[in-house]
C-alpha cells in the first residue's frame, strides 16, 4: 500500500504533457493502475501501456476493458507479437494504437564475444512454449548451430499453451 500511495504522489507531482509508461498487471493490480492512468489523463500526459501478460488476451477481461476505456483512444498499447496484437484488437477494439515490441528488444548486446572453437554439447529452452516467449527463435538457432556443427542436442521443456504448438514441437 505504501508503494502505491508513494507512486500516486509522485505521479501527481509530474508536470503536464509528460510521457507516462506503465506495464500493467494481469489481474487485480489493474485497479490501482487505472488510478495511475486517470491521474496521467488528468495531467494530459502521453500514455504508453505495455502488455506483457497473455491472461487478459486469451479471454476478455472487463477490468482490462475498463482500464483501456479510462486510458483513452490516444494511448499507445505495446504488445509482444503480431498474434498478441490480433487477439488484443479482437477483445479490445477501443484500443486503436497498438505497437508490437518483442521482449528480445530489451536484451543488451553482449559486451564480450568469444569465438567458438569447439561445439556445444547441449542447449536448452525452459519456459512457456509460445511464439511470444521466443520458441521459434530458439528452434531456428538450434537448427543453424546444428548445420555448422556446433550443436549435438537441443532440449525443450515447458508447458504447451496450444495443441498446435505441441504438435509443431513434437514433429521436429
Amino acid at each position: 500500500v505504501k508503494i502505491i500511495i508513494s507512486s500516486i504522489l509522485r505521479l501527481l507531482e509530474i508536470k503536464n504533457n509528460q510521457i507516462v509508461y506503465i506495464s500493467i498487471s494481469a489481474g487485480l493490480g489493474q485497479l490501482y493502475e487505472t488510478v495511475f492512468i486517470l491521474i496521467a489523463r488528468f495531467k494530459n500526459c502521453n500514455i504508453y501501456i505495455h502488455h506483457h501478460s497473455f491472461e487478459y488476451i486469451k479471454q476478455k477481461s472487463y477490468l482490462t476493458s475498463f482500464l483501456l476505456f479510462v486510458s483513452g483512444k490516444a494511448t499507445i498499447n505495446i504488445v509482444l507479437s503480431d498474434k498478441m496484437r490480433e487477439k488484443f484488437k479482437y477483445f479490445y477494439p477501443r484500443a486503436k494504437k497498438i505497437v508490437v515490441l518483442s521482449n528480445i528488444s530489451f536484451v543488451d548486446t553482449p559486451i564480450y564475444k568469444k569465438t567458438l572453437k569447439s561445439k556445444y554439447d547441449t542447449i536448452g529452452y525452459l519456459g512457456y512454449l509460445t511464439e511470444e516467449k521466443g520458441i521459434h527463435e530458439f528452434i531456428n538457432m538450434a537448427v543453424e548451430l546444428n548445420k555448422i556443427g556446433l550443436l549435438s542436442l537441443a532440449i525443450i521443456a515447458g508447458p504447451y499453451i496450444s495443441n498446435q504448438m505441441k504438435y509443431y514441437i513434437l514433429e521436429l
